[in-house]
């Protein structure tokens, strides 16, 4: 759940800040499944830079979880958002490298000298403003957003929030949410726009979307999924 805070103007505009950002994010990113998403061979699954993709059969029961709130809770409160969801996407973990650099916040405060224990000292510096399906551009089939945090013993002094805003205003903030462990965190894709501060620790998460289109090479059916059980329930289904 989105924890409020005060609804403010974001001080700074967006354009101000990228001049601060290095070419690359230095984001590590993994793609995973229960198994290998790229085992079959085909080239728009194998790794890219920055990238690997790995089999971790211990992710079932995660799943079963995120598709029963999904499928079961989410899904008839907003039926109109979710009866066009047919399948989810391969699991994505990211590691943002902690902070090491000097680095303005949001209301104009400087980060200074060394990242907190335990962090790989590599930096990094968030991920600006965005959407995750940006319809204007062509639909993605992102539906809806959910996030896993991974991260114990996590505080506001750690920094890393992931800041989610209005959509008009479109710089007024809406809500920010510290990375916590175990902390699920849903919003629409096409809708809530939002960016990740700079962490001070590294930083761990795993994202899923849930999509309105077929099974393809970056995506799964799940069981729960609104779409298929309208169709079953409909008839349009039969089993031998």
């Amino acid at each position: 759940m989105a924890v409020p805070v005060s609804r403010r103007r974001f001080n700074q505009p967006v354009q101000k800040r990228q001049p601060t950002l290095p070419a690359t994010r230095r984001v590590a990113i993994k793609k995973v499944n229960t198994h290998d998403p790229a085992a079959g061979g085909r080239d728009d699954l194998a790794p890219k830079e920055g990238q690997v993709s790995a089999a971790i059969p211990a992710l079932g029961p995660v799943l079963e979880h995120i598709d029963t709130l999904v499928g079961d809770i989410l899904s008839p409160q907003f039926p109109e958002r979710m009866q066009c969801l047919r399948t989810r996407s391969h699991a994505m973990f990211t590691c943002y490298p902690a902070t090491d650099a000097k680095l303005a916040d949001a209301d104009g405060k400087l980060w200074l000298g060394p990242v907190a224990d335990g962090s790989s000292g590599k930096g990094s510096r968030g991920y600006l403003r965005h959407l995750d399906n940006v319809r204007a551009q062509g639909h993605c089939g992102r539906i809806l957003t959910t996030i896993l945090y991974l991260n114990e013993d996590w505080g506001s002094a750690l920094g890393g929030s992931i800041r989610l805003f209005e959509v008009q205003p479109p710089l007024d903030i809406r809500a920010e949410v510290l990375p916590k462990a175990n902390r699920l965190l849903c919003f629409w894709s096409d809708e809530i726009p939002h960016e990740v501060l700079p962490p001070r620790r590294d930083r761990f998460a795993c994202t899923f979307w849930y999509l309105d289109r077929e099974e393809d090479p970056s995506s799964v059916a799940f069981a729960k999924a609104p779409a298929a059980k309208a169709q079953a329930s409909s008839g349009s289904v039969f089993l031998d």
